[in-house]
């Protein structure tokens, strides 16, 4: 993210962000051979065999947003707290897939491979509320620019998610 101070307390900025998350789990059901023997008096169950199969499901997500925010002024020039607003555009994509381990030529419906779909793309909001502290006061060494960053906040889309950033800053 950058910002850039408008006046004492205002500042306006541009966020980009991407965040991409999954799993992989692994299941073990039973097939049935094919094809499947006509019906004997007495009934002979249809041979079997076991499969396992993994599954993996992913989703990622870019966001940017314009940011506006209003910074508390305070007598301390290394502790600087924030909150504000963004307004901007995300979107999200979801894929799937599951595949057993071992692979049957006259059956195929056990490759479900989807290809990635876009799950939500559209106007987004965040609200949030910072602090950035500054290592030093020091006007001219390198540290006296260089600190930490710590935010919490509300992520708008859908039904919206709750966040949380830490990091460093650097003042140019």
């Amino acid at each position: 993210g950058y910002e850039r101070a408008l006046t004492k307390h205002f500042g306006l900025g541009l966020a980009v962000s991407f965040s991409q998350y999954g799993a992989d789990w692994d299941s073990t059901g039973v097939y049935t051979i094919l094809p499947v023997p006509a019906p004997t008096n007495p009934p002979t169950p249809a041979p079997t065999e076991s499969v396992a199969t993994n599954y993996s499901i992913g989703y990622q997500s870019l966001s940017v947003m314009l940011r506006c925010s209003y910074h508390i002024a305070l007598c301390n020039d290394q502790l600087d707290p924030y909150f504000g607003l963004g307004l901007g555009y995300t979107a999200n994509i979801q894929s799937w897939d599951s595949k057993p381990d071992n692979t049957y030529d006259s059956d195929t419906s056990f490759t479900k491979e989807s290809a990635p779909i876009n799950i939500g793309s559209s106007f987004s909001y965040q609200v949030f509320v910072g602090a950035r502290f500054i290592f030093s006061k020091s006007r001219y060494n390198f540290l006296s620019r260089c600190g930490l960053i710590a935010e919490v906040g509300y992520f708008g889309i859908f039904a919206g998610v709750p966040y949380g950033n830490l990091g460093i800053t650097f003042k140019f």
